[in-house]
């Protein structure tokens, strides 16, 4: 067995230590935070959009003539 190995055998197992690790720094813990916004909203999003993108009916939306 290896130093390496043997020193991450020793370590005790922190149920959040990788959430400590992002929430350490302001950008880790922006990031998680918008990543779990958008994720939320992307679960939810049937019941956010009233219709879908082709029921809108704009021109743009048409097939082409």
């Amino acid at each position: 067995m290896s130093i390496a190995q043997s020193s991450a055998l020793s370590q005790p197992a922190a149920p959040f230590a990788l959430a400590r690790r992002l929430f350490a720094t302001r950008f880790g813990g922006v990031g998680v935070v918008i990543l779990l916004a958008v994720s939320i909203l992307s679960v939810f999003a049937p019941w956010f959009a009233s219709t879908g993108p082709m029921d809108i009916g704009s021109p743009s939306m048409q097939p082409p003539s």
